[in-house]
């Protein structure tokens, strides 16, 4: 019989000593297989009450911690006690508080959150020392329960996937627990209405901005994608062809995954080709697999400038980062017409703008969706003195597509230290100054995330 984890003891005070990490793992119960339903369901619910909603975010840091330890992974000793020490303080300061109905003192509630963010800071620090191929490689072995899941998604979604793994684990996470397995072995979404309270619970609407046109053409591009995907027989033309497209356009819409429709959307572009790559031979699978993940390693590194993965998370520790023209002329040379023709068309003879422009400057300009003349010809770096006339905020800059298309990184401690009114004031006056150099559009990033984007219209969107 399954129990939740509201029902389980926590973290016992004594076992500090050194244990196997499946030793110290509490009760995990497996999964029901084929998609059966558990003895006892999660309930997937909101919390509303402040109490209920601090117990929720310590079970969250809990589950997550506990998941990382099923997966007998080498994780750092110390962390890992700071991360048990830091759960008994947020049961610790949960237990203060009254068990009868109502508000209890601002004082303890003010006390149990500080406790229960010490706490989920620590599962958080602890999750990110995890490459994502080898937290998906030992994921299944852990036999986790759809609670610890849907737990430890919501987790990194209050994170606003802010560690470096977390929005490739937040949308792994999301594939699991919104598919089930058929008796042929195929993973089947489960129907929007059987997906709706998973949905919520992983993806409140309270957690992102608002964006209803973001959220609309981000739905177009996967829905799109799905069917170009349902149509092909073989993950190899999909490699092939638009790959990259796909997980640019996923790294790009960043955050705004955190939304039912998305997500729904993003999860079933997963299982179609989960369900492509079953059917490759067992001779050739090595071989997919590895071309996605180099895929998604030079996908990064294009649109971050982002090094060698970090430990289990690739094969290609020690290349080096491309040089700016190779970011620029990118790592796919073809467009596939995945896109809505409403909405992002990656074709370079009808390529559209719509609200999610910096997906389509991100996944296709810099990607090398660009004529062969501009490939030729290349990017070129503005000079620092013009840089800091356009604003002293910006680190670097390039300039592409015949100088019409600016590509920036901020200065992250300095842009992070202004207010979001003062920051959207900042990008306006650059937006000023980039006009007048006959710029035409723009992506501008701090660190590995859009900070915001410039539409042909002259909109200034944040992100």
């Amino acid at each position: 019989m399954s129990t939740s984890l509201a029902e389980r003891p926590a973290f016992a005070a004594e076992p500090m000593r050194t244990l196997t990490l499946a030793e110290s793992l509490v009760d995990v119960q497996p999964s029901t297989a084929q998609g059966e339903a558990e003895t006892i369901e999660f309930a997937y619910e909101e919390p509303v009450e402040p109490k209920a909603v601090l117990r929720d975010r310590h079970l969250g840091a809990r589950a997550t911690v506990e998941l990382i330890v099923a997966l007998n992974a080498d994780v750092d000793q110390d962390q890992l006690a700071a991360a048990r020490s830091a759960l008994l303080q947020s049961e610790a300061a949960l237990k203060n508080l009254p068990e009868s109905q109502g508000s209890p003192e601002l004082e303890l509630l003010v006390s149990a959150e500080r406790a229960i963010t010490a706490a989920e800071r620590a599962a958080l620090e602890l999750d990110q020392q995890l490459g994502t191929d080898e937290f998906c490689a030992r994921f299944e072995g852990a036999q986790p329960t759809p609670e610890s899941i849907a737990r430890y998604a919501r987790l990194l979604a209050r994170s606003r996937l802010s560690g470096r793994e977390s929005r490739d684990r937040y949308e792994f996470l999301a594939t699991r627990l919104l598919r089930t397995v058929a008796d042929d072995g195929r993973f089947i979404l489960l129907s929007r209405e059987q997906a709706a309270p998973r949905l919520r619970y992983v993806a409140p609407a309270h957690m992102v901005a608002h964006d209803p046109k973001g959220r609309t053409s981000a739905v177009e591009f996967f829905e799109s994608f799905a069917r170009r995907a349902a149509e092909m027989k073989e993950i190899e033309a999909l490699l092939n062809c638009c790959y990259k497209d796909l997980y640019g356009f996923k790294l790009a819409i960043r955050v705004r995954i955190i939304d039912p429709d998305v997500l729904y959307a993003v999860v079933k572009v997963n299982v179609l080709l989960t369900n492509l790559l079953r059917r490759v031979p067992k001779s050739r699978s090595a071989e997919a697999r590895r071309r996605i993940t180099d895929s998604q390693i030079e996908v990064k590194q294009v649109l971050f400038d982002q090094p060698a993965p970090r430990r289990g998370s690739g094969t290609t520790r020690g290349r080096m980062p491309p040089s700016p023209s190779q970011r620029a002329t990118g790592v796919s040379k073809v467009g596939c017409g995945c896109a809505p023709s409403s909405g992002f068309t990656l074709k370079p003879s009808c390529r559209k703008r719509a609200a999610l422009a910096a997906a389509l400057l991100v996944s296709g300009l810099l990607l090398g969706f660009v004529s062969a003349p501009d490939r030729a010809r290349g990017p070129h770096a503005v000079p620092a003195e013009e840089l800091s006339q356009i604003s002293p905020l910006l680190e670097r800059g390039f300039l592409v597509r015949g100088d019409s298309v600016f590509s920036g990184q901020l200065r992250t401690e300095s842009w992070m230290r202004l207010t979001p009114p003062a920051q959207e004031l900042a990008a306006k006056q650059m937006w000023n100054q980039l006009r007048t150099r006959g710029v035409l559009e723009a992506v501008v990033s701090t660190g590995d995330e859009p900070a915001f984007q410039i539409l042909r219209t002259g909109e200034v969107e944040m992100w």
